[in-house]
């Protein structure tokens, strides 16, 4: 089992930083040790390719397609 991160800036605007910036405060602030993936969006027509088969493997609540925050977890 690994977790992966992948930094979002689409709910309430949480990471306006760079990639650089991003891990660093992961790594250095909050101890940090999984591997983290460049900023990625993760709803709408941009949404990279992996949260589009996600979200379409495994619907959230009501059915919905959308990712709803960004601490979404998928096993």
């Amino acid at each position: 089992f690994v977790v992966l991160g992948f930094p979002c800036n689409q709910f309430l605007w949480q990471e306006p930083n760079d990639e650089a910036a991003i891990a660093v405060f992961c790594s250095r602030d909050r101890g940090v040790t999984f591997p983290m993936f460049s900023k990625v969006k993760v709803n709408g027509p941009d949404a990279h390719p992996l949260y589009r088969h996600l979200t379409a493997a495994r619907r959230g609540l009501l059915g919905t397609r959308a990712v709803k925050w960004n601490f979404t977890k998928f096993l």
